[in-house]
């Protein structure tokens, strides 16, 4: 910062500080807001989330606005807003004009302008950083003033941007990494069974008392380095790994549990458990859409009788519901690791007997559904309750 004015100096050590402190209390953020308001008369300041496919905006947090007017915004200016383009195109970690890129003359006739902008209390030009992305979304710092002030306001955000702004960067990097006890609340609390939020990378987000009970103990699952769940048994490792990816997978909706089936370690028999969770639902602040992933999976461990043999598995479907041998024995193939299909070519049979046998089993059995099927052998093999 030699080449900038004492002024700036001056600014950046205040700022800076309170960035510093927004790494462990999210809170501070408003701080941080405050003091770049402060820095030129009549600043309006905020920081938002851009969607890039949406192309819309959530502020996360501001200072200096007139009452509503954030929440209107919010509610429905975001989504006209002109200078969206421009924010969605900036260079990363360079500051912007306003002024230079789309003054607010070539849009005043606008609905955006006449209707919300003109009524911000001279707000009519900006600077601004593009800081952050990640997961098809990015972190935007908007510093607004009154046009007639602009070049004379830019001398002071424009600098102050490019000294602060690898600072704004490096507090969310660590605010990614604060972790696993930092998301927990209703979701997680509400689970007597050890459970967890995970990225797709397996980085551990969150934890109930059971799940740290269970990481603590460090027998079947620990935190390694970088939060990342490490997972002592091989088998169950894959098996996790691969349910945590399937429901952080894009298009993948909201449901039930899907459970893969257990796996019987020297620790004692867990199936995963795996339901997608959108972060934006949890309480990890307004920051949260920032710092998380764009999915996490709630991951529960759900401790097993260890597994029957097949022929036991089959012998208590015959004996329960008065399967015949051959309808128990397909019913014991489709425990979730084989299609009907595979079934039907691991025992010989055409695909249409398969079918038939299918049909005399749900009959027998009471389900109307394969997915029903595979839960009920599960349970007659002791692999979950």
């Amino acid at each position: 910062m030699l080449d900038y004015s004492p002024k700036i100096v001056a600014l950046a050590d205040e700022i800076g500080a309170r960035i510093d402190r927004a790494a462990f209390d999210p809170e501070a953020w408003e701080d941080v807001m405050t003091a770049f308001a402060a820095a030129v008369p009549g600043g309006k300041t905020g920081i938002q989330v851009v969607d890039v496919l949406g192309q819309s905006a959530v502020p996360l947090t501001a200072s200096g606005w007139p009452d509503g007017v954030v929440e209107r915004y919010a509610e429905y200016y975001n989504a006209i807003n002109p200078w969206m383009p421009v924010m969605l195109s900036a260079p990363a970690m360079q500051p912007i004009f306003s002024e230079r890129l789309l003054p607010a003359s070539e849009f005043a006739k606008t609905e955006f302008y006449t209707d919300w902008l003109s009524r911000a209390g001279g707000a009519d030009a900006s600077s601004g950083m593009r800081f952050a992305e990640s997961g098809g979304r990015l972190g935007f710092i908007s510093l607004h003033y009154d046009l007639r002030r602009a070049e004379s306001a830019n001398a002071v955000y424009e600098p102050l941007l490019k000294v602060l702004g690898p600072r704004i960067r490096r507090t969310l990097d660590a605010s990614r990494h604060a972790g696993s006890g930092r998301l927990g609340g209703s979701l997680l609390d509400a689970l007597v069974e050890p459970a967890l939020l995970i990225a797709p990378d397996m980085r551990i987000y969150g934890a109930n008392d059971a799940a740290e009970d269970l990481l603590r103990d460090g027998k079947v699952v620990r935190c390694g380095r970088l939060n990342v769940l490490d997972v002592r048994d091989p088998d169950l490792r894959t098996r996790i790994r691969d349910a945590v990816t399937a429901a952080c997978a894009p298009g993948t909706l909201v449901g039930p549990f899907s459970m893969a089936p257990a796996v019987a370690t020297p620790w004692g028999t867990f199936a995963a458990c795996t339901m997608p969770v959108d972060p934006k639902f949890l309480s990890a602040g307004r920051f949260g859409l920032l710092v998380l992933p764009l999915k996490l999976a709630l991951l529960v461990l759900r401790r097993c009788e260890a597994p029957r043999k097949p022929a036991d598995v089959q012998g208590a479907l015959m004996k329960t519901y008065g399967l015949t041998a051959a309808e128990a024995r397909l019913a014991a193939a489709l425990d979730g690791t084989a299609s009907l299909k595979e079934a039907a070519e691991r025992y010989g049979i055409t695909i249409d007997t398969a079918r038939s046998q299918l049909r005399a089993v749900f009959r027998k059995t009471g389900v109307s559904r394969q997915a029903e099927l595979t839960r009920l052998v599960l349970i007659e093999g002791g692999r979950t309750r």
